[in-house]
């Protein structure tokens, strides 16, 4: 449970931060809520130790602590990043759908595989299948 728990964990079971704060306060006598609030909310740097995480968790959320998210078990986990403008997105989106491709990622995975089996062949090869790619292509097709 990590502080992001944290800020949904109070949300969920409508905890007072007064309530949060006198279960730390044993452990911890220097904890009040400014500082117990810093550490729940993004961008003040305060991080809660990981025996009081836990602590709040069992108290508060016994049900839902120590809960671990499902392993993403997709077997292709690994991504191709590109940025683009707005007006190259649409573009591209456009292109892929008229094609007749049912996503983004089946047609990079498809433009990706043919640059691989491109670079794998000898220059004339690809020279000549190039050349054949652009014979076979009607603009009447992409107008």
């Amino acid at each position: 449970m990590g502080k992001y728990d944290l800020q949904r964990l109070r949300l969920n079971h409508s905890i007072p931060m007064d309530d949060l704060v006198a279960e730390l306060r044993p452990m911890y006598p220097k904890l009040d809520k400014p500082l117990l609030s810093k550490a729940i909310n993004e961008g003040y740097g305060v991080q809660l130790r990981p025996d009081a995480i836990k602590t709040l968790g069992e108290k508060f959320d016994p049900e839902g602590w120590d809960k671990r998210r499902e392993k993403d078990r997709h077997r292709m986990k690994n991504h191709v990043l590109c940025r683009l403008s707005e007006d190259e997105l649409a573009a591209f989106t456009w292109q892929w759908q008229k094609d007749g491709y049912k996503s983004a990622n089946e047609c990079i995975r498809h433009l990706i595989f043919r640059y691989i089996e491109i670079s794998d062949m000898k220059e004339e090869e690809r020279q000549e299948r190039e050349k054949q790619w652009w014979e076979n292509y009607s603009k009447e097709d992409y107008e």
